[in-house]
């Protein structure tokens, strides 16, 4: 799941150069970051406050598992984490959105997206105390161009756009907010499970054909990465 969910531009790097370069890029670091610090707050979550009590060893396993499978957007489960403390949710919820690098099986918003926005708040926020400061935005030591960020910002506000109007439709059809919300996140990322009552031991259903349909689009969206949908909503993309 990881090596899916891993920028196929490194792997191929590392094979062809024989050297392990993984830990020179800084979305990957990110990556695994995130994953580890995910990992050690839902194993003590899930060992101090749940339900049924797990040893320390099974609540890593078990975390680990969902972790990984959840921010890969595999989707697959080894424990029915609906019934885990809210926290837990919580942090496998956030996950859907991260996803994994980009250039890779992983659906979602991708990591290296996510770290253009903060770097470029980051700058923002120092211009703000420094008006005359000017600093690029830099990734890997290659400078992002304007351009390309506000990109990345539309990209992420309509992906936030498509989640929250799919969200409440999904409401208004008679469903939870938990199972409404947690299953657009999970279709949108292409997950798979969400909580509720789209855990990851049930299935989608009990949804009337409405929220089908919504949720069908969502994965579609999701998949092609929402600029090839908006793509065939163009007339110049009809325009010979």
């Amino acid at each position: 799941m990881l090596a899916g969910a891993t920028s196929f531009i490194l792997h191929f790097k590392s094979i062809t150069q024989k050297r392990f370069v993984y830990f020179r890029n800084t979305s990957f670091k990110i990556f695994i970051s995130v994953i580890a610090i995910s990992i050690l707050l839902i194993t003590a979550n899930v060992y101090f406050e749940n339900d049924v009590h797990y040893t320390l060893l099974h609540s890593l396993r078990i975390a680990s598992f969902q972790v990984i499978s959840l921010i890969t957007t595999t989707g697959f489960a080894t424990a029915d984490f609906k019934f885990w403390p809210q926290f837990s949710q919580l942090i496998l919820i956030m996950l859907m959105f991260v996803g994994g690098m980009s250039a890779s099986t992983s659906g979602a918003i991708k990591v290296s997206r996510l770290e253009v926005l903060y770097k470029d708040m980051k700058n923002v926020m120092s211009q703000i105390f420094r008006p005359a400061m000017i600093k690029n935005v830099e990734i890997n030591g290659t400078s992002i161009r304007p351009a390309k960020i506000e990109k990345v910002y539309l990209f992420v506000i309509l992906y936030i756009t498509v989640f929250v109007i799919s969200g409440i439709l999904i409401v208004a059809n008679g469903n939870s907010i938990a199972t409404s919300f947690s299953a657009v996140a999970a279709t949108l990322g292409n997950v798979g499970p969400g909580i509720g009552q789209v855990g990851p031991f049930d299935n989608f259903l009990h949804f009337s054909l409405f929220s089908k349909i919504i949720l069908s689009f969502c994965m579609l969206l999701g998949r092609l990465e929402i600029w090839t949908a908006l793509l065939l909503f163009s007339k110049y993309f009809w325009t010979v």
